[in-house]
């Protein structure tokens, strides 16, 4: 993991990335899926793009959109010359129902830096709305070490209430092995939407925590208000480093569109992760 991490830190502050088993049922239809696991039962039809910028990141413009068809799920999205890896960044999620409770998850990332691709493979049961899942994920690398994940986990997929909980192993050729836990869950209620996910990393001489936490108030049926807040706490050997942040986005959402305007704003000692910015997307469904 330690020449990935800026990736991660990538997926966080674009177009949010929610689950990993089941799919997204936040209620803004441009959360994406982590896994191609969660995206093997995800049944949306939608077009969107984003363009952000600020202080701790820079310019970024995203394209990204999902499709289901038939027993066929896809989620595709473009990251165009992303500021912190300085390269465009390509995902590719895909997932087969070849029966009525079972699907096969296929995904393909890869950024203009690296000569190889990862590929996920995975395999998705549901039975009773409960999910049961997991994949393997190959990352070889010409100008790294390689490194292997695997990934398990369940989860339930309700109309009103989603959540989910599983391990990552990360598996390198220099024994460094990384071990990750990972929970969240979304409750919808009437007019709001409750969202919260948490992640733990570990390995030798390193930790690593992600907290996010944020609500979704409807207004009047077409308008949305969501503020949230972040964590990050990472500590490698003797040195420790984490970010506090805290996030407003303001939203409508009717006529088959969703558009979303926010801005979030963190503190850190570290200059690289502090600092304001802001977003504006929007998607399309049909």
């Amino acid at each position: 993991m330690k020449k990935s991490w800026p990736l991660l830190i990538v997926l966080f502050y674009t177009s949010a990335f929610a689950n990993t088993i089941v799919p997204e049922i936040s209620r803004d239809g441009k959360t994406l899926n982590r896994s191609a696991l969660a995206v093997a039962f995800e049944k949306r039809n939608y077009v969107g793009g984003e363009i952000h910028d600020g202080d701790y990141q820079g310019e970024n413009i995203q394209l990204f959109g999902g499709a289901f068809v038939d027993q066929f799920s896809f989620q595709a999205d473009v990251d165009f010359d992303d500021d912190l890896l300085d390269d465009d960044r390509y995902d590719v999620k895909a997932g087969y129902r070849f029966a009525s409770n079972m699907a096969l998850a296929l995904g393909v990332a890869a950024t203009d830096f690296v000569d190889d691709p990862s590929i996920e493979v995975g395999l998705s049961t549901i039975s009773n709305n409960l999910i049961i899942a997991g994949s393997f994920t190959a990352n070889i690398r010409d100008n790294a070490d390689d490194n292997y994940t695997l990934t398990a986990g369940l989860g339930q997929d309700e109309k009103s209430l989603s959540w989910e909980a599983g391990i990552r192993y990360d598996l390198n050729d220099n024994d460094d092995d990384l071990l990750g836990l990972f929970a969240g869950a979304t409750r919808v209620v009437n007019n709001v939407e409750l969202d919260g996910d948490i992640e733990f990393k570990t390995r030798d001489e390193f930790t690593e925590i992600d907290l996010n936490l944020d609500a979704e108030f409807l207004v009047h049926k077409e308008f949305y208000v969501t503020p949230g807040v972040f964590f990050n706490y990472r500590e490698v050997g003797n040195n420790d480093d984490d970010y506090l942040g805290v996030s407003g986005d303001f939203g409508y959402r009717a006529n088959q569109v969703d558009a979303t305007a926010g801005l979030d704003y963190v503190i850190s000692d570290n200059d690289r992760r502090d600092g304001i910015q802001w977003k504006i997307n929007a998607a399309y469904f049909f």
